[in-house]
């Protein structure tokens, strides 16, 4: 049986290509797709590019996102979506959070089954329970914990935090402070004005929203996205 595209390519969810240094990515010969040197890199590289949807444009359900992976102007979006709904078990305009392990391992295997029908033997999918595990790790997720956050979603996390306790627990993402001077910040903080907390506040919200900005841009420069 000749395997499809995106399984020769280790590229299970088929990214076209793109001068991104992706990593585990080698040259191929498909001219059109990117190759990787094993089917967890694809994984890891597909996973990226999902959460950076939801990070850059904030589409966050399984419609938004399959929209934009395989627009109508290529492609039976319509039909791709309710397919995926239907595999994955998430509803088509239900909110989705892709640095969530389980949610994330049912959403691109689901899209794997799309991008190459079904496997050999009518198996629901082309790889072992270990090889999605791996490439799900290599993208940062854990099945014990929902992500080793990405600079990205720590600045992100900044950005949103509010309160006395918050905002400690901010500081301390932010600056590295030792848990020992950590320990006194709430009280510290409570001590300032109304004012000057919120210009703290509004301080640490674009400091955020800056780091999580150069984050991004950096990672596609590092080729780590």
């Amino acid at each position: 049986m000749n395997k499809p595209r995106g399984i020769r390519n280790n590229n299970p969810l088929n990214i076209r290509k793109t001068e991104i240094a992706w990593k585990g990515k080698i040259k191929g010969t498909d001219p059109d797709f990117e190759s990787f040197e094993g089917p967890e890199w694809g994984i890891r590289a597909a996973i990226r590019n999902l959460q950076t949807y939801q990070e850059n444009y904030d589409l966050n359900n399984l419609r938004a996102v399959i929209n934009r992976w395989a627009p109508p102007v290529e492609n039976d979006t319509a039909d791709y979506i309710g397919a995926v709904s239907e595999w994955s078990g998430i509803a088509k305009d239900e909110f989705i959070d892709l640095s969530n392990y389980s949610t994330t391992l049912s959403l691109v295997r689901a899209m794997c089954r799309m991008e190459n029908g079904r496997a050999p033997g009518g198996t629901e999918s082309w790889y072992p329970p270990e090889t999605w595990e791996k490439g799900l790790r290599l993208a940062g997720l854990s099945p014990t914990k929902p992500l080793t956050k990405s600079r990205t979603m720590k600045g992100t996390t900044i950005a949103a935090g509010t309160g006395a306790v918050a905002g400690s627990a901010l500081l301390v993402q932010m600056l590295g402070i030792s848990p020992e001077i950590a320990a006194f910040l709430p009280d510290a903080l409570d001590g300032l004005t109304a004012q000057q907390f919120a210009w703290l506040m509004i301080g640490i919200s674009v400091a955020g929203n800056i780091y999580a900005a150069w984050a991004r841009r950096d990672d596609r420069d590092q080729g780590r996205l």
